[in-house]
C-alpha cells in the first residue's frame, strides 16, 4: 500500500497524470505553465496541511521553480521544446507529489485537492479518450479535439488559448487552497 491508496490505483493515478501531462503539451509553454501552476497550488497547498513532510514541501517547491524557470523559453515562440520527456517527467512528478503530500492522509478535503488542482489536464484527457471511443477510434489515435485545439478553432490565438488555460488552473488551484484552508468549506 503506497499512502491510503492501493497500488494498482496509485499506478493508475501515476499513469493517468504522466499521460494528461503529456496530451495537454500541445501549444508552447502549456504544459510548463500547467505544472508550474499545479505545483505552485500544492505548495500553497501543503502549508495548510498539518501533515506535509519537508520533502514534499521542497520537492513541490523545486519543481515549481524549475517549471517557472524554464517557462519563459518555452513560451510561445518557444526557444527550447520540452518534448514528450520532459511533460511526462513533468507528470510524474507532479503525481508522486500529489501522493505523499495528499492522498496519504485520510480526510476527505486532502483526498479532492489533487483532483481540484490537476481538473484541466485529466478532463482533457478523460473527455479525449471517452471521444475517441465514442466515435469508434482508438483512444490512442491523434485527433484536434483537446480543449487547446478548440480554443485555438473559436478563434482565439496560441498565447490567448494558453493565457485561458492558465487563468481556469490558477482559478482551480486557488479553489484547493480555499478548500483545504476552510473559507469554502
Amino acid at each position: 500500500e503506497f499512502g491510503s491508496f492501493s497500488i494498482p490505483l496509485t499506478v493508475f493515478w501515476i499513469v493517468f497524470l504522466i499521460n494528461a501531462t503529456n496530451l495537454i503539451d500541445g501549444l508552447d509553454g502549456l504544459s510548463c505553465g500547467v505544472s508550474a501552476i499545479s505545483a505552485c497550488s500544492m505548495l500553497l497547498a501543503s502549508f495548510f496541511v498539518d501533515e506535509a513532510t519537508l520533502t514534499v514541501i521542497l520537492m513541490t517547491g523545486i519543481l515549481a521553480g524549475s517549471c517557472i524557470g524554464f517557462l519563459p523559453f518555452n513560451f510561445n515562440p518557444a526557444k527550447i521544446f520540452m518534448g514528450d520527456t520532459g511533460s511526462m517527467f513533468l507528470g510524474f512528478t507532479l503525481a508522486i507529489i500529489s501522493i505523499q503530500g495528499f492522498f496519504k492522509f485520510h480526510a476527505v478535503v486532502s483526498f479532492c485537492i489533487p483532483f481540484i488542482v490537476f481538473a484541466v489536464p485529466l478532463f482533457d484527457t478523460a473527455f479525449a479518450f471517452i471521444r475517441r471511443m465514442a466515435k469508434g477510434k482508438s483512444p490512442f489515435s491523434a485527433d484536434r479535439g483537446h480543449i487547446h485545439h478548440r480554443l485555438i478553432d473559436m478563434g482565439f490565438n496560441q498565447k490567448q488559448s494558453v493565457m485561458i488555460l492558465y487563468a481556469i488552473c490558477a482559478i482551480l488551484g486557488t479553489s484547493a487552497i480555499l478548500i483545504i484552508d476552510g473559507k469554502i468549506l
